[in-house]
C-alpha cells in the first residue's frame, strides 16, 4: 500500500521503487528508466507494479529499457512524480533495501525528500 498526502491509499502493490534520479540504474550500458522525470532538483518519484502478470510485466520492462525515455504505463503500473513524502505499507514484514543494501524486513517505511541535503563540491 502506498500512502501520500492528498491522495487516497494505492494498493495492493507487488513492487515499489522510490528514486530521485534518472535513470534508476543500468543494465550494462543501457539505462533503465522507471521514472524518466526524476531528478535531484525535484522530490521523490515512485514506480510500483500492482500485479506481476506475464504480458503486462514484459510490456513494462520493454518500456523501461526503451531508448525513448518514456515512463512505463498501463493498468498494472503506478508512477508518481515530485513527492515531498510517502509511506509504503505491507500487511506483513517484507524485505527492504536502500541502494542495494539489505535493511531487514519491515511492515512500513516512510520516505522524506530533503532538498539541498548534500553540498557537492567539484
Amino acid at each position: 500500500m502506498l500512502e501520500t498526502d492528498g491522495r487516497p491509499p494505492a494498493g495492493p502493490l507487488f513492487l515499489g521503487i522510490v528514486s530521485n534520479t534518472a535513470p534508476w540504474t543500468y543494465l550494462g550500458h543501457r539505462p533503465i528508466n522507471t521514472n524518466p522525470q526524476a531528478g535531484f532538483g525535484t522530490g521523490l518519484d515512485v514506480f510500483a507494479l500492482r500485479s506481476l502478470r506475464t504480458v503486462s510485466t514484459f510490456r513494462v520492462l520493454r518500456r523501461m529499457l526503451s531508448a525513448e525515455g518514456r515512463a512505463p504505463s498501463g493498468n498494472s503500473v503506478l508512477t508518481l512524480h515530485d513527492l515531498a513524502e510517502l509511506t509504503l505499507r505491507a500487511t506483513r514484514p517484507v524485505a527492504f533495501q536502500v541502494d542495494g543494501e539489505y535493511m531487514g524486513e519491515h511492515e512500513h517505511v516512510r520516505f522524506l525528500s530533503v532538498p539541498d541535503a548534500l553540498r557537492v563540491i567539484a
